[in-house]
């Protein structure tokens, strides 16, 4: 775990990445989505180096031993706990990465919002009839919902389940078999979509004093 940020180091915001000794370290504020033990939480990757990431949260960060880091463009990478503060911790790279690719981004797959994947019963309300659905993923933007029902495109529905903000309106954007699309008529703010998402897996409620 040589090079592993930790979080008493403090990092020149106008230094360039060019200019670092080995082991270089570059300063980031991107979304991120970290998976420990199954449960996915969102968020904030403050730097990285080739060794290791540091990620701060929305929320108290449960301890794992199975993660990994998606980072934009969906890439996935395994890596290790190395400390945890709560809502800031460290981890190591299980290889060490090329730190050039993951700071400008290079990678296979086009950008997309962060997406928290979960099964969870739900309902959509249209005018006065609901019909039950299972949410399999959500997002800042939108939901994909399972269902046996069927409704026209850009129809304006209600979106009800524990947990979520009610109302919740949506539009239905596309229709696959039995998936269906939504967009959320209000986008969720980064802070407030981290700690739905929380919710929605039942981790623990307490929250990061400041966040």
């Amino acid at each position: 775990m040589h090079g592993l940020i930790g979080p008493e180091l403090e990092l020149d915001q106008t230094a360039s990445v060019e200019q670092r000794e080995a082991p270089r370290v570059a300063l980031m504020l991107r979304n991120a989505k970290l998976s420990i033990d199954g449960v996915e939480i969102l968020c904030i990757v403050r730097d990285v180096s080739a060794t290791g990431i540091r990620i701060r949260a929305f929320h108290r960060i449960p301890e794992g031993k199975a993660c990994s880091i998606e980072l934009w463009e969906g890439q996935r990478f395994p890596i290790e706990e190395a400390w945890n503060t709560g809502d800031e911790a460290g981890y190591a790279f299980c290889e060490a990465k090329d730190l050039d690719a993951l700071v400008y981004e290079h990678g296979p797959f086009p950008k997309r919002p962060m997406r928290i994947n979960l099964t969870m019963p739900a309902a959509i309300i249209s005018g006065e009839t609901g019909t039950q659905v299972t949410i399999r993923n959500i997002s800042q933007q939108g939901a994909c919902v399972e269902s046996d029902g069927v409704w026209a495109p850009q129809l304006l529905v209600r979106l009800q389940g524990q947990c979520l903000p009610d109302p919740l309106h949506a539009k239905v954007l596309w229709q696959r078999d039995n998936l269906h699309g939504l967009v959320f008529e209000r986008t969720f703010a980064l802070a407030d979509f981290a700690r739905l998402a929380a919710r929605l897996q039942k981790l623990p409620a307490n929250i990061a004093p400041g966040n």
